[in-house]
């Protein structure tokens, strides 16, 4: 797989949130032309990483949060729904630091696949960059 080049935004209001450059609109075009589809969830998402912030990994008590399974690291907010987004996230546990990592509509399991193998992509990218700069 190729390396994908990425930096990480600290998203505003929250302590230790971050997310993948493109996170955002990423996201925003998970709902195409649908701006109060987009705003509903946008803000539904909002709150819970607000919980994340606050409670981390105890968040995953939530029926909203959840460990991906066969997945060490990856974990997901999810809003059941016709919709059905994802948000695939990781957590840095020596810096607690949570990175929002990709997001996709499971209308498909394959759908999900695909969100997951990028997710994971992205966190090994992310996990090895650290390595580099604690090695230096």
């Amino acid at each position: 797989m190729e390396s994908v080049s990425m930096n990480l935004v600290k998203l505003t209001g929250f302590e230790s949130i971050y997310a993948i450059d493109d996170f955002q609109k990423e996201y925003a075009k998970l709902f195409g032309k649908s701006i109060a589809q987009r705003k509903e969830y946008y803000k539904k998402l909002l709150v819970n990483l607000g919980i994340l912030d606050k409670l981390k990994l105890d968040a995953l008590e939530m029926q909203q949060f959840e460990p991906l399974s066969n997945e060490d690291g990856l974990y997901s907010i999810r809003h059941v729904s016709k919709v059905n987004p994802r948000v695939i996230f990781t957590m840095v546990t020596s810096d607690g630091l949570i990175i929002l990592l990709t997001c996709a509509k499971e209308k498909s399991t394959s759908d999900y696949t695909r969100a997951i193998k990028k997710a994971r992509q992205f966190r090994n990218e992310i996990l090895q960059s650290l390595q580099e700069g604690d090695n230096r």
